[in-house]
């Protein structure tokens, strides 16, 4: 089978791979077109430490099974289906021993074929073409700012970045009837969204702000802090890093050449994370209220548990605010 292959930051193409063997439950996929993510080029800096073929965003055609000849696209996390978060969610989104298509053990679709659950699948209109179809994965993204705030109580948003994400989440939440603004760096960029205002006057207020800028130092520069260069920047994985609150130690996965100065960080904005190799600074939290980043990647964390407690803050502060 051909295939695209990752391996230690390096691609190569190869014809010798085995064709994929669907387990109990799967489907084998006739890949049909496979669209590259922001996720698979950090992927080459290290980012998950993946080996094998990636690739998470594809339209495929059923080779068998209830859709067979069908196109569909697909859900592409796998959950163990055993774990209290899979039987709480009935899906595998916020298993901790999830595998990923392509992103995490599970081989993905830049390859000829590709094995994903039945129960992933989701057929495809015939009016839609796969070049649309393959945008399916990055969309339903997109579709979870919908799933996660009520937007009865929503007239308006700012939309930080207008990158891939940033582009999809504007259309969604413009769909929904949403006064959508953008904060956009160029007008090849302002060209894609949809008739919405960008770039809005400092201090209007919003009732939504969804980050898609990738910048993990956004929140800080927003607060008033400052960033530095680092010399060699943190890439990769195996990063050790120490949680100020409790002195624990996380394995963690990085991506970046910034870091936040801590030093200048303004009153009532706290460092809680530094970087067992040379310091500089790797989270941040606002005291007294919901608000923290960090400057890694959590869920990339070998273990993979090391770091699950930023999601588990995260989802109990939505809960909280949800009552």
């Amino acid at each position: 089978m051909n295939g695209i292959w990752l391996q230690a930051g390096q691609v190569s193409f190869r014809d010798d791979l085995p064709t994929p063997l669907a387990a109990e439950g799967e489907v084998l996929l006739q890949v049909e077109r496979a669209g590259i993510c922001g996720t698979d080029m950090a992927m080459l800096a290290g980012y998950a430490d993946y080996i094998g073929v990636p690739g998470h965003e594809f339209v495929a055609t059923a080779l068998d099974g209830v859709y067979q000849g069908q196109r569909v696209v697909a859900d592409i996390n796998v959950g163990c289906g055993q774990c209290p978060r899979c039987h709480r969610d009935g899906n595998g989104h916020h298993c901790g021993e999830r595998s990923v298509v392509g992103i995490r053990t599970k081989p993905g679709a830049f390859a000829d074929q590709v094995a994903v659950p039945e129960a992933n699948l989701v057929p495809v209109p015939a009016s839609l073409p796969d070049e649309l179809a393959v945008l399916a994965e990055p969309t339903a993204a997109a579709l979870q700012v919908l799933e996660t705030v009520d937007t009865a109580r929503i007239t308006s948003a700012l939309v930080v970045g207008a990158g891939r994400l940033g582009t999809l989440v504007t259309w969604v939440l413009a769909s929904a009837g949403v006064d959508v603004a953008v904060v956009a760096r160029t007008a090849e960029r302002i060209e894609r969204l949809p008739p919405v205002r960008t770039n809005p006057a400092p201090g209007e207020q919003f009732d939504l702000v969804v980050e898609c800028s990738g910048n993990p130092d956004a929140l800080a520069l927003a607060l008033g802090a400052k960033t530095i260069k680092m010399n060699h920047g943190h890439h990769g994985a195996n990063h050790p890093v120490k949680d100020l609150d409790t002195g624990k130690v996380e394995i963690t996965s990085m991506n970046h050449g910034f870091a936040v100065d801590a030093q200048t960080l303004p009153e009532g904005v706290v460092e809680t994370h530094t970087s067992l190799f040379d310091g500089s600074n790797c989270g941040i939290r606002v005291e007294g209220k919901p608000v923290y980043s960090v400057q890694y990647h959590p869920e990339a964390s070998p273990g993979p548990q090391d770091s699950y407690y930023l999601f588990e803050r995260f989802a109990d502060a939505m809960a909280a605010r949800a009552v």
